[in-house]
């Protein structure tokens, strides 16, 4: 999943639909919308059920804005509308709830944070 740009981009609904999905392990796909360096956003989809087992992204913050579906993180319920903020190097999981969970997500470099790929 590599998507470089240096110009300005605009996507609606239907052009994010119109996205292949790339997997992005075994209960996620991803539609990758921007990228730079370590640093990416775009819209991922965890199956139901699924069990996102305790990880760490060593250099990037992850911000999660949930679209659909709902899921658990960090001990929470979270569900359309709602917010996720995990700082770099913090361990968590994620429980995805029955119907599954479609979000827009940022990982983002922290400052001083050594580089590695966060998908």
């Amino acid at each position: 999943m590599t998507s470089l740009v240096a110009e300005t981009l605009v996507f609606d609904a239907a052009d994010i639909a119109d996205l292949a999905a790339a997997p992005a392990g075994d209960d996620l796909s991803a539609k990758l919308l921007w990228r730079s360096g370590p640093s990416a956003s775009g819209v991922m989809h965890a199956r139901a059920g699924a069990e996102l087992g305790s990880h760490v992204h060593p250099a990037v913050a992850h911000h999660m804005w949930i679209m659909e579906g709902g899921c658990r993180v960090l001990g929470r319920e979270v569900g359309p509308g709602g917010y996720v903020y995990v700082p770099a190097a913090t361990e968590h999981a994620i429980s995805v709830g029955p119907w599954g969970c479609t979000f827009f997500f940022v990982y983002a470099q922290e400052p001083g944070a050594a580089t590695a790929d966060p998908l």
